[in-house]
């Protein structure tokens, strides 16, 4: 549990939660992990949460559902998927890259309560960027006069990482487009299935990512944002809806790679098919001839001192004269 105060003109102030976080004057933004208010039982760790709806703060203990974006009287609840981490894949072989590279991120569910004059959030984990901005405020190295301009950097950083792994995923279909031209890959619909998946499951992150933003960008006189500050959530929602609509292009381009994939593979069967008959076309007429001098009734060629080599001419000729017949027609 940690908090932050922000009045106007100065930097950010750490305070303990419980000794200074309800004094009057400034905003404040307390930071809780889930275990925290799981360990509370009926007391909250804030009377914070006693304003809150029950419904909100019976919602905020639990991990489902894992989505909603809703707007209060006095405030705005919105619940999303973080990246936790980016999984990392092993390049010590092609294969091993191969079956590593599309591991899904790591995500943890993250509250946040955006209220007049203060804010919570609460997260299953511990998320590096959400982290890295908090650091950043305390220490000073980022400056926010409102609870609410310092709720846009840290889901700034949220959505960065979204845009993240969604340029990720379009590199990988990328790689899978190049390798599928050169069919150089036996594991390429493997891939392309996979790609498909990430893209779904990354899209079912973003889409509510995005529901909620816009409903902190939203005009509205009883909003907890102020009007000079939703531009800058307006601008996150943007980003969300190009990160959708990017992963939505690798899903079309994946479908699309799934098709083309069927048909090349088709095309390959149909020419091995098309090779192997003209083959027993060409090798039918000597097998004939053998067949024939193979039979157990008297021939005159047998007789003949150069019926051996007549024989074995002919079927030469016989199959000469049908693969330039075939290659003729274009068969082959």
């Amino acid at each position: 549990m940690r908090a932050l105060r922000f009045r106007q003109g100065k930097a950010a102030e750490e305070i303990q939660p419980g000794s200074g976080a309800e004094e009057p004057g400034g905003e404040v933004w307390l930071d809780l992990q889930r275990r925290d208010l799981a360990a509370g039982g009926s007391s909250p760790p804030h009377p914070w949460l006693r304003k809150l709806h029950p419904l909100t703060a019976d919602a905020l203990r639990r991990s489902d559902p894992r989505h909603l974006a809703a707007a209060q009287e006095q405030y705005i609840h919105v619940r999303m998927q973080a990246m936790v981490e980016e999984a990392s894949a092993e390049r010590g072989t092609a294969s091993a890259a191969r079956d590593a590279v599309l591991e899904a991120p790591r995500l943890a569910i993250l509250d946040v309560v955006l209220g007049r004059g203060y804010a919570l959030s609460v997260a299953d984990a511990e998320i590096p960027a959400w982290d890295a901005v908090w650091r950043q405020l305390r220490q000073g190295d980022r400056r926010a006069d409102s609870v609410d301009f310092a709720l846009y950097h840290a889901l700034a950083a949220v959505v960065a990482a979204y845009r993240a792994s969604g340029e990720r995923l379009t590199r990988e279909a990328e790689g899978v487009d190049q390798r599928l031209l050169r069919l150089s890959e036996h594991h390429i619909l493997r891939e392309i299935v996979r790609v498909r998946r990430h893209a779904l499951q990354l899209r079912s992150v973003l889409v509510p990512a995005r529901d909620g933003l816009q409903l902190l960008a939203g005009d509205g006189g009883d909003r907890p944002v102020r009007p000079e500050n939703r531009p800058y959530f307006a601008d996150l929602r943007g980003e969300a809806a190009e990160a959708i609509s990017a992963v939505e292009g690798v899903r079309e381009a994946m479908g699309e790679a799934v098709e083309a994939f069927t048909s090349v593979q088709s095309t390959q069967m149909n020419r091995v098919m098309q090779l192997f008959t003209v083959l027993a076309v060409v090798i039918a007429p000597p097998m004939l001839v053998a067949s024939i001098y193979g039979m157990n009734f008297r021939i005159p060629e047998y007789r003949w001192p150069h019926g051996y080599a007549y024989a074995v001419g002919l079927m030469f000729a016989l199959a000469a004269g049908f693969y330039l017949y075939v290659r003729g027609r274009r068969w082959l």
